[in-house]
This record gives C-alpha cells, sequence and structure tokens, in this order.
C-alpha cells in the first residue's frame, strides 16, 4: 500500500489540504477542477441576482451528483444488459446439448 501524500486543491477561493494515495491525486485534481467549472458556471448565470456562495457551492454539488448518478445508472444498465446476455448465450448452448444428446 502506497503511503499518501499531502497535496492542497483549490476549490472556489479556498484551499483545501486533503492526504490521497499517489496514484488518486490525479483524479483529486481534476474533481476540484470539475466543481470549479461548475462554481464559474453557476456564479456567471446568477451574477446580479444576489445569490450566497454557500448557494452556488450546493447548486453545483447537485449538479455533479446528478451527473454521477445517471452515469453510475448507465454504468449498472451496461452491465446488467452484458450479464443476461452471457446467460442467455449459456442456456442457449446448454439447450443446444440437451436436444442433441436426447
Amino acid at each position: 500500500m502506497d503511503k499518501k501524500i499531502r497535496i492542497n486543491i483549490q476549490v472556489g477561493e479556498s484551499m483545501y489540504p486533503l492526504w490521497v494515495e499517489p496514484q488518486e491525486e490525479p483524479i483529486f485534481r481534476e474533481a476540484a477542477r470539475m466543481v470549479n467549472r461548475r462554481l464559474i458556471a453557476y456564479s456567471t448565470k446568477y451574477r446580479g441576482a444576489n445569490i450566497s456562495s454557500e448557494r452556488v457551492m450546493a447548486m453545483a454539488a447537485v449538479d455533479l451528483a446528478s451527473v454521477y448518478l445517471r452515469q453510475s445508472q448507465n454504468t449498472n444498465l451496461e452491465t446488467t444488459e452484458a450479464t443476461l446476455a452471457n446467460i442467455a448465450a449459456d442456456l442457449r448452448e446448454f439447450l443446444g446439448n440437451e436436444t442433441t444428446q436426447s
């Protein structure tokens, strides 16, 4: 197991120190970039609407969580379809062997 390393990521105007596995550093850095892009998008969209930075952060979090959930559902569906296809192929093979043995 790798030793954790300390990294600093910036989200919005704040810096956050994190201890992560070295191989996970790029994931955390990309996650921070994704959050920051969403923050900029929402801040721009609601500029002048007097919305707090907390609310902008919450909207960005919900947006990213919805992306994650959609992707997770798609991945689960693909995995389920592949599993069902394998089961169907096994059944066809088994039934094919049954008819040739009779």
